[in-house]
């Protein structure tokens, strides 16, 4: 009984120490502080809380660096070889049927800039299948990282709006379901005259992105198979092809 008495408590010893570890990781400086209100000496922690905030510095502006996307250049001009390794591995990657193999040879590479997603793409992981709503253009601004994540962020600003205007109400009112599956021409209430298009996309697994999740810029790169009429027929580039 003395053993396992002694097992138990190693044991407890163990989760509580587990549970201290997992809560350090969440402690936000608000509730350090509010602890430090109440008498409670909280010096550890703060410097606990100061190292995890640089470890993520740290890793943000790894991932940022790591992100290269002129190394995608040798695969922008078309008609490109459907037998480069290039195509094959986004055929492998997507799992595509090799029946489309030559659309490949003219698919333009886009820019998708996330206007929303599933809270899980954020995190590293394998959650399974979860969706993210991309907009993308496809005249000059198609790699422009600038203005394409300004328009994403009208487009977030415009879904909690309460004045729509007519020529991006349909799109918006479906965009507030979150459970819908869509593709639409942005509107010039939005975007001007530029030519964008907003579409729901599926990660079937999040290993297709870098380190598992969106890139910290929230711009992911995609082939576009044809010109888009309802849902945007996108296919993700393998990760290694723009992040170092």
């Amino acid at each position: 009984m003395d053993s396992l008495g002694k097992a138990m408590s190693k044991l407890l010893s163990s989760q509580a120490a587990a549970g201290e570890a997992a809560w350090v990781e969440r402690i936000t400086m608000e509730e350090i502080e509010d602890m430090e209100a109440k008498g409670c000496d909280m010096t550890e922690y703060r410097a606990k809380y100061a190292e995890r905030e640089e470890r993520k510095a740290a890793e943000i502006k790894r991932r940022m660096e790591a992100i290269d996307y002129s190394l995608l250049d040798p695969y922008r001009n078309t008609p490109r070889d459907i037998d480069s390794a290039f195509v094959k591995d986004v055929i492998s990657l997507n799992s595509s049927y090799l029946t489309k193999k030559q659309k490949y040879a003219d698919a333009k590479i886009v820019y998708g800039a996330v206007v929303q997603a599933h809270h899980g793409l954020w995190t590293p992981g394998d959650y399974g299948h979860m969706a993210a709503v991309f907009v993308f253009a496809l005249d000059e601004h198609v790699y422009d990282v600038e203005w394409l994540l300004d328009v994403a962020e009208k487009i977030s600003e415009m879904k909690t709006s309460s004045n729509i205007p007519e020529d991006n109400r349909e799109f918006i009112t479906t965009l507030r379901d979150d459970q819908s599956v869509f593709g639409y021409k942005v509107g010039a209430s939005i975007c001007g005259d530029a030519y964008a298009w907003c579409t729901t996309y599926a990660f079937m697994e999040q290993k297709v992105l870098p380190d598992t999740y969106l890139p910290q810029n929230k711009i992911v790169p995609f082939l576009l198979m044809k010109t888009p009429e309802y849902l945007a027929d996108l296919e993700i580039i393998p990760a290694k092809y723009y992040n170092k």
